[in-house]
């Protein structure tokens, strides 16, 4: 079993970077998405353990964009 899979969604690129190089050294297997659509699409193409999201983001902020994680988390409990 690997580190755990760790998804960081942020529209900033030199936020981005840092989080992922961050967290990159504390162990974990760190992808990105350059926004909320990347990072939802990824989110139903792969798994992941966590999701890090910026709370403000143009179009679909942290807080809604939770709604659409959680929505990819059940369907894969049901085996969708």
């Amino acid at each position: 079993m690997g580190p755990p899979r760790l998804l960081v969604i942020d529209d900033e690129p030199a936020v981005r970077a840092i989080e992922c190089e961050c967290l990159s050294l504390l162990g974990y297997d760190v992808e990105a998405a350059r926004d909320e659509a990347d990072g939802l699409a990824r989110l139903t193409r792969e798994r992941f353990d966590l999701v890090v999201t910026d709370l403000r983001m143009p179009h679909l902020n942290g807080w809604k964009s939770r709604r659409g994680v959680g929505l990819h988390r059940s369907h894969r409990r049901r085996g969708r």
